[in-house]
């Protein structure tokens, strides 16, 4: 799992797979852009999914840092 604004995103020229809908704690439906990439941190590589949304704060999910050889 990733998640990273449109300002990051869009740079990168990741490839799309989709829109993904999100129902939220509040009950508001939430849509943001799916895409698929990869991702090296200290030399190793992942396939990940990456949502992408208008404002977050990049996210990097613990299976993600797993597959990457972090603890």
């Amino acid at each position: 799992y990733l998640s990273i604004p449109f300002q990051e995103a869009f740079p990168l020229g990741l490839a799309l797979k989709g829109i993904e809908q999100a129902t939220l704690a509040n009950g508001a439906t939430d849509y943001h852009i799916l895409c698929v990439g990869s991702v090296t941190l200290d030399g190793k590589t992942a396939e990940v999914a990456i949502e992408v949304q208008e404002k977050c704060p990049i996210l990097i999910g613990t299976s993600l840092l797993k597959k990457l050889g972090k603890k």
